[in-house]
C-alpha cells in the first residue's frame, strides 16, 4: 500500500493467475472409421486488473489504466495499521469481485481458443478441433492499493 499521486482516489490492483485446460481432439484414419485422439493440456496465464472504490462497488479500469498503474511513484509512506485495515477490507470484499474477475477468465478463454484456431487454420490442419476451459475460480497472488496524496488541509 501507497500514497502516490498517480491517483485520484482508492484505487486497487490484483495480480490475478489464470488457468487454463486446452483439450485438443485430433481425428485420424479413413473416413467413417476415424479415432479420435484426446490430449489436454494446462496453460497458465497472468493479468493484472484494476479498480477504483471498494470491492462492493468497484469501477473496473481499462487494460491501460491498470498496466500504467506498475509505474506509480510512491509518494508517502501510509501507517502500517491503516495498511492493515484497508488491506482486510480488500480481502473481505474479494466474493465481490469474483464476477468480474471469472468474467475475464473466460474472455481470456476465448481470445486463447481463438489464437489457436488461427494457427491450426494457418497450418491448414484437418481433423482437429479444440476447447479451452477456465479453471475458476482465478487465483489472487498480489493485491496492491494506492491511495492518493492527501491535499493541503484536506483528506484522501
Amino acid at each position: 500500500m501507497v500514497r502516490t499521486k498517480a491517483v485520484d482516489r482508492r484505487t486497487t490492483l490484483l495480480l490475478v493467475r489464470l488457468r487454463y485446460h486446452i483439450e485438443t481432439e485430433i481425428k485420424s484414419g479413413p473416413r467413417g472409421k476415424e479415432v479420435a485422439e484426446r490430449r489436454q493440456l494446462l496453460a497458465e496465464d497472468s493479468q493484472v486488473l484494476a479498480f477504483a472504490g471498494s470491492p462492493q462497488s468497484a469501477e473496473w479500469l481499462s487494460k491501460e489504466q491498470s498496466e500504467a498503474l506498475l509505474e506509480a511513484i510512491p509518494d508517502a509512506n501510509i501507517a502500517p495499521e491503516l495498511q492493515r485495515d484497508a488491506l482486510q477490507r480488500i480481502l473481505d470484499g474479494v466474493p465481490a469481485l469474483m464476477p468480474h474477475l471469472e468474467s475475464a477468465a473466460r474472455s481470456r478463454a476465448a481470445e486463447l481458443l481463438e489464437a489457436h484456431r488461427r494457427v491450426r487454420s494457418a497450418a491448414r490442419l484437418r481433423g482437429v478441433s479444440q476447447r479451452v476451459e477456465p479453471q475458476l475460480p482465478p487465483d489472487i497472488l498480489g493485491i496492491y492499493v494506492f491511495l492518493p496524496v492527501p491535499t493541503a488541509g484536506g483528506q484522501a
